[in-house]
């Protein structure tokens, strides 16, 4: 059964839009991010010869926050909904340059509608980073954040 909650329906939309960061996609991204997107990954991602799911976009839905209420019949209430993200991906044939056409093909796919077909009012995007991480595997990747704000009748998410 769909879900009515507004929430996640936008986590919803964000990660079908993110499926669609492919070079084949008339938008014209630089990579194909798309193909390997999850939403509170709980597993390590898989690298190995037959079995790669690296790059990766992970999304991970972690505050939502009430900004503002609008008094009416029902009361109208104002939230931001953030989402952390990650890009991971293995290096060698990666460079950063890959990585940063990552994080734009991120960014542009979350341009082409920041209202997630107008289930937002805007989308902002927060600050990023590149990261290195050399623990038992080398990985590259970078992180941030976005900020869906949205609108719902107080109480209610549907």
């Amino acid at each position: 059964m769909p879900t009515t909650i507004k929430r996640q329906k936008i986590i919803d939309a964000v990660e079908a839009r993110a499926r669609t960061i492919l070079t084949t996609d008339p938008v014209g991204y630089y990579s194909n991010l798309g193909t390997n997107v999850f939403v509170w990954l709980s597993r390590p991602l898989q690298n190995t010869g037959v079995i790669s799911e690296l790059p990766a976009l992970v999304l991970r839905p972690t505050l939502n926050e009430p900004i503002e209420l609008r008094a009416g019949s029902p009361p109208v209430q104002i939230d931001q909904l953030m989402i952390d993200w990650e890009i991971i991906a293995a290096p060698g044939s990666l460079t950063e340059d890959r990585v940063w056409e990552m994080i734009i093909d991120w960014y542009k796919a979350i341009g082409t509608d920041p209202t997630w077909t107008n289930l937002a009012s805007d989308t902002n995007i927060g600050p990023d980073s590149f990261d290195y991480d050399q623990k038992e595997n080398t990985l590259v990747g970078a992180s941030g954040s976005i900020v869906v704000v949205y609108r719902h009748t107080q109480y209610l998410e549907s």
